[in-house]
């Protein structure tokens, strides 16, 4: 509200027409974003026209619809006008990835090519990489880029940057490595949907993200219990949310119990003993 204020009082200052349509995605409220872009009548800024063109797709109600192609344009001169800008290419890679993934791939590796170490562009690019070649065995090859990517998401999301989708990122690079990174790989995901509040779109991409690599990267133990995880948290958290249509959710065998049923969970590491021995007269009861 405060911010809408000085918007309007200043139409061609930057930087409150930056600030509220920052606070809209958080939100996604995508017409309070292309309202504020729209307002602005300042010079043209590739943030406001990528973070426009992107509200508009998501506004759209089918691809190639006028929203869309409004939308699509908008990102393509947000591009023309910063051929370094990397959103805009990550924005468009991620709105093609469901539809056209090998357009998405191009968006993605031209981010790639500006930026290796950026973790967005180098997982888009990984997960178009995957459909195209129906494998991941090309993951191992890339494994500087996934470790650079993993420092850059380590040092933005402990300066509370990028919450959580950096957490997410991380938590799925991990995973690409090796079966060994399972455990760190399930604290990430559990710190990420601890800060999964108002929207639920990043837990449902990172959901999409496993899913799709526990089918190429099969019989990995690791990477079923992160699905079963986010398939856990996306019901607990967002009860009322239809499931996404395009992700199969994980087998489950329903358990029948003959009596009560008691679930302990909690920690039992040797740094908490003082306080877990507090626990045992109330197991034994």
């Amino acid at each position: 509200e405060l911010w809408n204020v000085i918007r309007n009082k200043l139409p061609t200052a930057l930087k409150p027409a930056l600030q509220v349509v920052r606070l809209a995605q958080e939100i996604e409220d995508w017409p309070t974003v292309v309202e504020a872009v729209d307002a602005y009548s300042g010079s043209p800024d590739v943030r406001l026209l990528t973070a426009k063109g992107y509200a508009l797709c998501k506004m759209a109600g089918e691809v190639e619809s006028p929203d869309w192609c409004e939308g699509i344009e908008t990102l393509e001169r947000a591009i023309a006008l910063s051929d370094e800008a990397i959103v805009p290419h990550l924005c468009l890679g991620e709105l093609w990835e469901l539809h056209q993934p090998v357009r998405a791939l191009e968006h993605f590796r031209q981010a790639f090519a500006l930026d290796s170490s950026n973790p967005m562009a180098l997982a888009g690019y990984i997960r178009c990489n995957m459909v195209k070649e129906q494998s991941c065995s090309f993951v191992p090859l890339l494994q500087p880029n996934i470790e650079r990517a993993m420092s850059r998401c380590a040092e933005l999301t402990a300066a509370g940057a990028d919450l959580p989708h950096g957490l997410y990122c991380m938590a799925w690079l991990h995973l690409l490595l090796r079966v060994e990174h399972g455990y760190q790989s399930l604290e990430l995901l559990a710190r990420a949907v601890h800060q999964t509040v108002v929207a639920p779109a990043p837990l449902l991409q990172a959901l999409r993200d496993v899913s799709q690599l526990a089918d190429y990267a099969t019989g990995r133990p690791d990477i079923e219990c992160a699905r079963r995880f986010l398939s856990a948290a996306l019901w607990a958290k967002f009860p009322g949310l239809a499931w996404p249509a395009d992700t199969e959710p994980p087998r489950a065998t329903p358990l029948k119990p003959d009596g009560a049923v008691v679930i302990v969970a909690g920690s039992c590491d040797a740094f908490h003993a003082s306080i877990v021995k507090g626990h045992e007269g109330l197991l034994r009861t």
